[in-house]
């Protein structure tokens, strides 16, 4: 639903894409989950794959005036941190809600990740950007590991990653051991869906489904 490559969607098996920044049907920011939500109405009756890149906690920020007034209580920095993460929150919950709405809310595997840990906090000078608000802004924690964005430090590539499955996750349980990467999504997303994986398919990563399931799994691949 947004992407920076140069290459079309279709180009990546894509069907239909709505994005902010590439070469395909445009949206914006705000107008983006509209898109994916519409796209759950019209889809829900047949399997379907939605890939939603919410904005926040991207820069330029772009905070909600009701998420900046509710979180005036804390310092600049923080506020507007505070108000853009308030902001995502609430687009995943509409998300959610629209799959609720159609009863897929069941039947539905929910991945939430991240690309990259947060953004490096800037100077005061790095307010404005593009229009919005700058790096002075972002001030992302990385739990206490080294580096942030652009780092091959653990601060730079670990980041979140939640699972929604009903009666396949267990719920509000947590896997500290097992070591997934993006490039494990294709496979086992695949089978999850019990999806063959196209012929000639040389994979970087591996089905990591068993964790999904509440099985922590020693990877067999490394990860570069």
């Amino acid at each position: 639903m947004a992407s920076w490559s140069r290459q079309n969607p279709s180009a990546y098996g894509f069907d239909e894409a709505a994005i902010f920044n590439g070469p395909a049907r445009q949206t914006t920011y705000d107008r983006m989950i509209d898109d994916a939500i519409e796209f759950i109405e019209a889809s829900y009756q047949r399997p379907f794959y939605v890939n939603i890149w919410l904005h926040e906690t991207h820069t330029p920020h772009y905070p909600a005036a009701e998420s900046l007034a509710a979180h005036d209580k804390l310092n600049e920095q923080q506020q507007v941190y505070a108000a853009i993460v308030s902001d995502g929150d609430r687009k995943v919950g509409r998300v959610l809600a629209a799959l609720d709405e159609v009863n897929a809310q069941d039947n539905t595997l929910v991945v939430f990740s991240s690309d990259n840990g947060p953004e490096w906090t800037g100077p005061p000078a790095a307010k404005q950007l593009r229009g919005g608000l700058g790096t002075y802004y972002s001030v992302g924690e990385t739990g206490g590991r080294r580096g942030k964005k652009r780092s091959l430090f653990q601060g730079g590539v670990n980041s979140p990653f939640f699972v929604r499955w009903p009666r396949h996750a267990p719920a509000g349980s947590v896997d500290a051991t097992t070591v997934v990467s993006a490039v494990d999504l294709l496979p086992t997303l695949c089978a999850a869906a019990a999806v063959a994986l196209p012929e000639r398919y040389d994979a970087d990563g591996q089905n990591m489904l068993p964790a999904f399931h509440g099985e922590p799994v020693q990877r067999s691949k490394p990860i570069f």
